[in-house]
């Protein structure tokens, strides 16, 4: 559990980020541990693994002394919460690299990591939150955030002649991102899902190392890579490089300013509104299997899958998959729609309304429910033959009995045989599927920054007592 008030502020706003699934606070490793009594050696303030990602967090807190001269005031500072914290992630990665079955949970390594490192190539990114300097500049440049500048030009000999600013200095056993006590939430509530988050990390790196960056803070440079949209849609930086110095920025202030007072942006927060029910999937399928359930891995395959997903991705998902949903629903006996995103062409979503019209017993109806979902998904197939994987969600149908479950499915269609193309045919002939009205699909597609679109999304909210029913579900299954 976080220890400190600026690792709960921290650990809670990775967990909405990157969800408690994948987000681990304050582990210890076993070195130097003797006997039973001992104590294991912390491992990093927080530790977050998805896919082929890791991130190590080192969050300290540190006065700047106001009482003493600034450049010595600021060299101080800078060594304790900055080049400290640096080489705890540097200790934890190697520790990893040698040792990654030897992770805890606890001090008293009781309880191993749940996940499993394996040989993979992992992606690292190194964040260093460096807290208690926003005031000190806020009151220095009378800024009203008190972000760091960021100077990417290494200037380790003489850093201590510019307070305040941040580069590489005394950081030489691989990058590591520095961000202050607004800058850090300021990221992780902009780029608030796990591929949003690790795109700009990605980005950024390749920037400060390949450029020379001179701006008054972070929220500069996420104001460029959030406005500009590259060919391939994605984000990405497109800075005003001086052309009598080579691959030099200076970012002044009010790009921040004047993007989020911009009516783009506004849009862009109002149309994302739809893409939070797609959050609210994952976070009550997490909630509702315990870790230690035998399901457990395959709920959380599907979980992965779904986080993997950009917010504008999650956004276009939604619009196809639960406009208007509630109300069809309720019309029509089965309700089954799949769409597509544009970042990963081979995988579908599935999603099905199923009535309960022969009052059968709920837990006979959930099978059937869950037997015409994966039917549905063979049949998909067959339609579209580039598909080879599939998140397949099953829902009751509004008002049915008062019920609410939601299940979800992993499908593997990379190694689809003949006999299985077969039999989905065979299928499709036996239960009429997609030859119904009450099919739709499509492809995710639109543009991040538009005029606002209107959405009935009432069929797909989770009401308070449904919650609830779903949690009591789950403590009778632990």
């Amino acid at each position: 559990m976080p220890v400190t008030e600026t690792e709960k502020i921290l650990s809670n706003l990775c967990h909405n980020t990157f969800l408690k699934l994948w987000s681990f606070s304050n582990l210890y490793t076993d070195e130097g541990k003797t006997g039973e009594k001992g104590d294991g050696k912390e491992f990093c303030d927080l530790f977050v693994i998805f896919d082929n990602h890791l991130i190590f967090f080192s969050d300290k807190k540190i006065k700047f002394n106001t009482n003493k001269d600034r450049e010595v005031a600021w060299n101080r500072w800078h060594k304790k919460a900055v080049i400290k914290s640096a080489f705890q992630i540097y200790g934890a990665e190697n520790f990893l690299n040698r040792y990654p079955n030897r992770i805890y949970l606890d001090k008293k390594c009781t309880e191993k990591l749940p996940i499993t490192l394996s040989g993979d190539e992992y992606k690292i990114h190194r964040v260093v939150v460096a807290n208690g300097i926003a005031e000190p500049i806020r009151e220095f440049y009378n800024d009203k955030r008190g972000s760091l500048i960021i100077r990417s030009e290494n200037v380790e000999k003489d850093f201590n002649h510019f307070p305040f600013s941040i580069g590489q200095d005394g950081l030489d056993k691989g990058f590591v991102h520095v961000f202050d006590d607004f800058t850090i939430q300021l990221l992780l509530n902009e780029l608030d899902t796990i591929s949003d988050f690790v795109s700009y990390l990605q980005a950024r790196k390749i920037l400060l190392e390949e450029s020379k960056i001179y701006t008054t803070g972070e929220e500069e440079l996420l104001a460029n890579y959030l406005r500009n949209i590259d060919e391939d849609g994605e984000h990405s930086f497109n800075l005003p490089f001086d052309e009598k110095k080579e691959n030099t920025v200076f970012l002044d202030q009010g790009g921040w300013d004047n993007f989020i007072s911009s009516q783009e942006y506004k849009n862009k927060k109002h149309a994302d509104q739809i893409s939070l029910r797609w959050d609210d999937i994952i976070n009550n399928l997490g909630d509702s299997i315990p870790i230690d359930a035998e399901e457990f891995n395959d709920v959380e395959l599907v979980l992965r899958k779904m986080a993997s997903e950009s917010r504008f991705e999650r956004r276009m998902l939604c619009e196809q998959l639960f406009n208007d949903f509630g109300k069809k629903a309720a019309q029509q006996d089965k309700l089954f729609r799949l769409a597509f995103t544009l970042n990963h062409k081979d995988r579908a979503y599935i999603l099905l309304s199923l009535k309960n019209p022969f009052n059968l017993q709920y837990d006979e109806y959930r099978n059937a429910r869950a037997n015409l979902l994966s039917a549905y998904c063979r049949v998909s197939k067959l339609k579209l033959p580039q598909m080879r994987e599939a998140i397949a969600i099953a829902v009751d149908a509004p008002n049915d009995r008062g019920n609410f479950t939601l299940d979800a499915a992993y499908f593997d269609f990379s190694e689809w045989t003949k006999e299985d193309d077969l039999n989905a045919q065979i299928e499709k002939k036996k239960l009429n599927l997609f030859d119904e009205s009450a099919t739709k699909s499509g492809r995710s597609s639109g543009q991040e920054y538009r005029e606002i679109p209107k959405y009935d999304t009432s069929g797909i909210k989770i009401s308070r007592q449904q919650r609830r029913k779903m949690q009591r579900d789950a403590e009778k299954r632990k």
